[in-house]
């Protein structure tokens, strides 16, 4: 294993707690998830609320960690928000950080009814790094979910709520829809993460 991305894990090791969480069954393809994806995106539609009041602590709880993380990160690896999309997958992602020590985060679609631009960023680098750099997963639907997974082995369980939003609700909308939305909401979709998990997890 690269000697940077040892480093990164124990960064990650000392951050954030491990916690089980199943591993996705074979069920989940492109297909089905497109099918699933399709009533993510109705209940979506269906919500004009900015953020759900009942699960504020949810979203909370997920920023308090993305934050542990990026600070416990700073040391080992340059962070820089910029304003443009940076990669074009994982492969440029973990190039930038295993090869330059640094990871270029977008700052685009940064509107979030509850966090500030820097703290959906520091949500970003977390997901990034849990997602796609230690775990090389897809910027794709099914890489999305994917690197969900990863994040989820890494979460407060009750961060869970908040954490399915913004990782595969908005996945959802922007693999199916073609684009994600101008402004973010905080809505937690309880019923549409116990349908994901009774129907694609082992």
């Amino acid at each position: 294993m690269h000697e940077r991305l040892k480093t990164i894990r124990r960064v990650v090791e000392r951050s954030c707690a491990a916690q089980r969480y199943p591993a996705p069954g074979p069920a989940l393809d492109d297909a089905a998830l497109r099918e699933f994806s399709s009533d993510v995106v109705a209940a979506y539609a269906a919500d004009e609320r900015l953020f759900d009041p009942p699960h504020r602590a949810s979203w909370d709880l997920l920023l308090r960690e993305a934050q542990r993380l990026v600070a416990a990160l700073r040391p080992v690896l340059e962070i820089r928000f910029v304003p443009f999309e940076a990669y074009t997958g994982p492969d440029d992602l973990r190039e930038d950080v295993l090869q330059n020590y640094r990871l270029e985060v977008s700052t685009l679609h940064c509107e979030h009814p509850l966090w500030s631009p820097a703290e959906n960023c520091a949500f970003r680098v977390a997901h990034d790094i849990l997602g796609h750099v230690l775990h090389p997963h897809a910027f794709s639907l099914v890489g999305e979910y994917l690197a969900f997974h990863e994040h989820m082995r890494r979460t407060d369980p009750g961060a869970r709520q908040a954490l399915f939003t913004e990782v595969c609700v908005y996945a959802s909308i922007r693999y199916t829809v073609g684009e994600y939305p101008p402004t973010q909401r905080a809505i937690a979709f309880p019923a549409q993460l116990r349908s994901y998990e009774r129907r694609f997890l082992t």
